[in-house]
């Protein structure tokens, strides 16, 4: 299977002022900001902006949105000293994520709805500097963004990939067009490469230079995420294998990616464009060594495909699983086993219990402060949606960030569980089987209920194995028995 999309960007906002002072600039800056956050209804998915302390990358000034401040960070440099500088708007992998589905929206949608169509009409009127009354506008273009092809259950070996390199087996070429309509020259475009890894396995391969206009690094994306136990570790537990390629565009490769989605009109264009651009920049083929012909390898065929064809856009997982971590920490770190074990050992295991059932109680008038509150209004209809109960949550969400041995004892825990639930849904249709047969033969009205003796029932009993003939004989005799006293009383009378 393969995916493609848009991992993280940044973006730059420059004023449409040919000409500003720093007094000014503040003021340009702060409106530019509002206007592309409403534009993008930041605050309503993510939350209130608010101030950072230490700003990034040169700049003086820096906000972010919401609680995860870590995410989505906007930045500009108060005194303006570097106009090209502008304001930065750094959203990270998890941010976008989150922000596309929230929205519904593809990125391409995004970047189309933050343009600020009116900057045109604006930009070259004279107009004095100091004017209050000019309505301040922006451009928008991208300076960095990581496009992304990851290939899921699909063997791909990236200390193969490396060998082949090295082997002269595969390379990376340019393709142009030759003397006639249907033939191409392949050009070897020599790019540096080198790698991370351990021992003879390489967990990284890097391609072209960081400060390039283009490079691409791919690795072992299962690896990273169950090692971080990030928002896609469901995915990632369920592939065999997942390999990530992660195209960086900087600078002007960037900028011009950018204005192209800024005219694609469908979800198919839009897929086209992101696999075109990686194939582009990054081709790899076979080479035969007997000719020098070459060919391009299965995985780049696959992109190619993509761009050849209907393409279904893939949904990222958003939730970051706080939920989960929380939980995950008070069993595995917080010391709650050692509290618990120090209660049972000195009043044994029902005082847990009743440890467990004050803080029950204790909880039914506690007041959740506004970061709980703003975490529930984000998250809570999600964790609802994805599980149906806490049972599918704490088994798919929880136990794969404990321990291997918590992992296993809490699955065959749950297990045990929905044995003993299905169990006992089993008997309670049963009962319920029963009671309805025994309602349906209330029903029927008998005109003649047959007389029945006692020989009777004690054969029948006899004939189903439900009486023993030393039981029968016993009954028998202690039936007579009582026929005689009977008789002796009515003779007395």
């Amino acid at each position: 299977m393969l995916e493609i999309g848009i991992d993280e960007c940044t973006i730059v906002l420059q004023s449409n002022r040919l000409t500003i002072t720093d007094a000014e600039w503040g003021n340009d800056a702060e409106a530019i900001i509002d206007k592309f956050s409403e534009k993008a209804n930041f605050e309503n998915v993510f939350g209130m902006k608010q101030g950072e302390k230490k700003a990034i990358n040169g700049y003086t000034k820096c906000y972010t949105y919401g609680e995860h401040s870590n995410n989505i960070t906007i930045c500009y440099h108060e005194k303006n000293s570097n106009k090209r500088m502008g304001i930065c708007i750094n959203i990270h992998a998890q941010a976008l994520a989150y922000y596309l589905k929230k929205t519904n929206l593809q990125f391409y949608q995004f970047l189309q709805l933050v343009q600020d169509d009116n900057y045109y009409n604006d930009v070259f009127n004279p107009i004095e500097s100091n004017n209050n009354t000019r309505s301040i506008h922006y451009t928008i273009r991208l300076s960095r963004i990581d496009l992304t092809a990851d290939f899921i259950n699909e063997k791909i070996d990236i200390t193969d990939i490396y060998n082949r390199l090295n082997n002269k087996k595969i390379g990376i070429f340019d393709r142009h067009l030759g003397r006639t309509q249907d033939e191409y020259i392949y050009t070897d475009r020599k790019l540096e490469y080198r790698i991370f890894g351990i021992y003879d396995t390489v967990g990284t391969l890097y391609v072209g230079s960081n400060k390039s206009n283009a490079s691409l690094r791919i690795y072992n994306k299962k690896s990273e995420v169950e090692k971080n136990k990030g928002h896609n570790l469901l995915k990632a537990l369920s592939a065999s294998d997942w390999i990530r390629y992660e195209c960086t565009l900087r600078h002007k490769y960037a900028a011009d990616f950018g204005f192209s989605l800024t005219n694609i009109q469908s979800d198919d264009e839009y897929a086209s464009v992101i696999a075109s651009v990686i194939v582009q920049k990054f081709r790899f083929c076979e080479i035969d060594k007997n000719n020098g012909n070459v060919e391009e390898t299965d995985y780049t065929q696959a992109l190619i495909d993509i761009i050849n064809s209907d393409y279904k856009l893939k949904s990222t997982s958003t939730k970051n699983n706080e939920l989960e971590h929380s939980i995950a920490y008070l069993i595995n770190s917080s010391g709650l086993y050692n509290t618990c074990s120090k209660v049972k050992e000195i009043w044994g295991n029902s005082a847990v219990k009743d440890m467990f059932n004050y803080i029950l109680h204790d909880l039914k008038s506690y007041e959740h402060n506004e970061d709980c509150e703003k975490w529930l209004k984000k998250s809570k209809n999600q964790y609802k949606d994805d599980y149906a109960d806490f049972d599918r949550f704490f088994l798919s969400g929880v136990t794969p960030l404990l321990t291997a041995q918590k992992y296993n004892d809490y699955a065959e825990f749950a297990n045990k569980k929905n044995e003993l639930k299905e169990k006992k849904l089993l008997i309670e249709s049963k009962e319920k089987a029963r009671q309805a047969e025994l309602w349906k033969k209330e029903q029927i009205k008998h005109e003649y209920i047959p007389v029945r003796t006692l020989d009777d029932c004690l054969q029948e009993l006899l004939k189903s194995k439900q009486l023993s003939y030393n039981g029968y004989y016993a009954i028998q005799s202690q039936f007579s028995n009582l026929l005689i006293t009977e008789n002796k009383k009515k003779g007395g009378d």
